[in-house]
This record gives structure tokens, sequence and C-alpha cells, in this order.
């Protein structure tokens, strides 16, 4: 189960992706309110909703919209961040019902915040791992002449650099965010030493 804060173009095609992929979305937000229903939503009549009417779709849609800040209390398996910088700090956190945190967002985390997920059992992935698709469509070989092939590649590498990530997280016994920034520092050095 699935909620997206945000569903402009980073949330709604999470929402997108995931339902096809078989996921439930459960709750998504917009700066006018937020729609929950635990059965799922329809991602495709969200869609079109919002086509019609903005952020402001919330209030034409199937069930009640509830206030904005009401995505963070829905007890879901994964939590996406996608609109908002800074919108977990480590007193919120520790509010959340979600197993983990999967930003689409930059900047979600708040400093401090993603040591209280981890006090909190919550595993808080970085976003600098999560969302890096789009660089991923400039860089990847594949980008340049197939879109399937594009997307699949794109896939591949967020879902490598994610295990890669988490593996030096549980080996350092430290936050998945220190030990993607430890990972990125670490590629950076070797690459000033390398430079002509």
């Amino acid at each position: 189960s699935i909620a997206i804060e945000g569903f402009g173009k980073a949330g709604s095609g999470t929402a997108r992706a995931c339902a096809r992929a078989g996921a439930r979305v459960i709750a998504v937000s917009t700066i006018a309110g937020t729609l929950v229903d635990p059965a799922g939503l329809d991602v495709d009549e969200l869609l079109a909703l919002r086509a019609r009417h903005g952020d402001a779709f919330v209030d034409h849609a199937p069930v009640p919209a509830q206030p904005r800040e009401a995505l963070f209390a829905v007890d879901c398996d994964v939590l996406v961040p996608g609109a908002r910088p800074h919108v977990i700090g480590p007193e919120s956190a520790r509010e959340l019902r979600c197993a983990a945190v999967v930003p689409a967002a930059n900047i979600p985390y708040a400093p401090g915040a993603t040591e209280a997920l981890a006090a909190g059992g919550i595993l808080a992935l970085p976003d600098l791992v999560t969302n890096a698709g789009g660089i991923h469509l400039y860089e990847a070989p594949e980008c340049r002449e197939d879109p399937a092939r594009c997307l699949a590649a794109v896939e591949r590498l967020v879902a490598e650099t994610t295990r890669r990530v988490l593996a030096a997280a549980d080996a350092e016994s430290v936050t998945p965010t220190k030990a993607a920034l430890e990972i990125a520092r670490a590629f950076l050095r070797s690459a000033q030493t390398t430079a002509p």
C-alpha cells in the first residue's frame, strides 16, 4: 500500500507506475487536500480529474477530501514524499505509520529526520538514489534509442544503486542516507584523483 505526498509530475508518475506494478495506492495529496481510501484509489480516475481540475481535483473525487497533512497519518507500507522539501522532520518522523519512506522529491528530510526514522524502525531511502531516474534519462545509453529499454535501464540502475546503498548501510551500521553520501564522496574523490 502506497501513500503519495504531492500528485504533480513526480507523484502522479509514481502513482501510475506503482498501480501498474500491482501496488495499491491508498492516499494522495495536493496543496488542496488529501484523498484516502484503504481499499485503493483508481489512479486513472485521479489523473483524469487532475487534468480537469488541477490540484483541486481532490474536491471532485469519489472519496471526501481531508486536510493535506492527513496523508502523514495514513497507515501504509510505503510513504512517498513527492512535493515539498523538509516535509519529514524528527518530530513528525515519530508519527509516521509506514514501513519505508521512498522519496520522489528532493530533500524531503529535515536535519535529524533519517536518524529518527531509523530509531522508529522505518527504512528511509535517500532521495539522491530513489529520484535519480531523470539523471539516468540523460546518462543511460539505452535512453538514446528506445523508451521501453530506457525505462527498463532506469529501473535497473536505481534498483542496483538502492541495493548497494542498503548493503553499505548494513555493513557500516549507518542510515542509508549516510551510506549513499559516503559512496558519492568516495566516487568524487576517485574522480578527482583520476582527472587529467
